[in-house]
């Protein structure tokens, strides 16, 4: 949903001939990108790991690290 909406403000700033908001949009596209990449990736993980609480641990673990990390 979030990233339909940048496409459709995208979209009208380049109809519109709005480079200065397209230019500004850019950065949010590119957020976006990498955060729709990440969560792909862990939901692939979590799918790897299964019913393993260990794994699941781990990567708990590993989460929670990065979170305190940013």
């Amino acid at each position: 949903m979030v990233s339909g909406e940048i496409n459709k403000l995208y979209a009208l700033a380049a109809k519109e001939r709005d480079y200065a908001t397209q230019v500004f949009l850019e950065w949010f596209l590119t957020e976006q990108v990498e955060e729709e990449k990440s969560s792909i990736h862990l939901v692939e993980r979590l799918k790897m790991a299964g019913d393993n609480k260990s794994v699941l641990l781990l990567l708990d673990r590993e989460l929670g690290a990065r979170a305190a990390a940013e």
